[in-house]
């Protein structure tokens, strides 16, 4: 499997719309790239990473300018270069790493949690009560190094100044993860980081939505023209949880569906002072 990045998804989209513009089936660049439509599928799926000189014969086949094949090249080749990943990314499970990584590379984030609270926003008591109430909860050394791992990728984050906005659903406020003194920690913190982050609250009178039992993650980054003539502009991949399992979604036609389905649920949410006023509610009553 190819290690995914933005660069990577950026090339992809990129050698998908040359394929377009050209008017080529899979099949037919296949053919004249003497690949098999399996390889082509791959490459377009960011299941590997193609070499420069592939994507210089798909670029050709597709009829793009000489400056635009040789750019594509040369992305392509700092693809292969770059760097390793940071530890908390490296350790992760393998289909976890692949969001992770793009993650880190975000310019900018937005979220919505439908039933715990955003992973940017637990505490590590918040973190180990999830892990541990899994179907299959790990040992005790292996949870708390999740912990460890978990609480990496938040400093990371919140860290680079990326900026960020999450809503969240007021049952993930409610729902007693840990217990009550876990809760009102939790509740303290994403207070604290309310400053420093957009946070929303999903309130209960907000009724039904599009995002119901859904953990969704848009993250947007600047996409490099492919040719001198093409002008800088942006894309943005999904990652989202749900019932039927993870998946990270990086086809326009799907991340804007995504995006409407954040739109949604973004409008239907208090505005930042209420949210506050409503997490402090909810802590309140914790202590009562």
């Amino acid at each position: 499997m190819a290690r995914v990045t933005a660069a990577g998804i950026s090339l992809a989209l990129d050698l998908v719309q040359l394929r377009t513009a050209a008017g080529l089936e899979p099949r037919q660049l296949a053919e004249r790239a003497s690949l098999s439509v399996q390889a082509i599928w791959k490459i377009f799926n960011i299941e590997v990473t193609p070499k420069p000189s592939t994507v210089r014969l798909l670029a050709m086949i597709c009829d793009a300018d000489p400056e635009t094949v040789e750019r594509l090249a040369a992305r392509a080749l700092r693809i292969s270069k770059q760097r390793g990943d940071l530890p908390y990314i490296a350790s992760a499970p393998a289909e976890h790493a692949d969001y992770l990584r793009v993650e880190s590379e975000a310019q900018f984030i937005r979220a919505y949690e439908d039933g715990v609270v955003h992973g940017l926003l637990q505490t590590p008591a918040y973190q180990l009560a999830l892990i541990n109430g899994g179907l299959e909860p790990p040992e005790h050394s292996v949870a708390e190094r999740l912990v460890e791992l978990r609480t990496q990728r938040q400093n990371a984050m919140l860290d680079s100044g990326t900026p960020i906005i999450a809503v969240v659903n007021q049952g993930a406020l409610e729902r007693q993860v840990g217990g009550p003194e876990v809760m009102h920690e939790v509740l303290t913190r994403m207070l604290e980081l309310s400053e420093q982050i957009e946070l929303r609250v999903l309130g209960n009178e907000a009724g039904a939505h599009a995002a119901t039992n859904l953990s969704l993650q848009l993250l947007n980054f600047a996409r490099e023209p492919a040719s001198p003539k093409a002008s800088a502009g942006q894309f943005q991949v999904a990652f989202v949880e749900g019932p039927s399992g993870d998946e990270l979604v990086v086809k326009p036609v799907e991340t804007s569906r995504y995006a409407r389905i954040f739109e949604q649920v973004y409008g239907l949410s208090l505005n930042r002072s209420e949210s506050r006023q409503r997490i402090d509610t909810v802590r309140g009553r914790l202590s009562s």
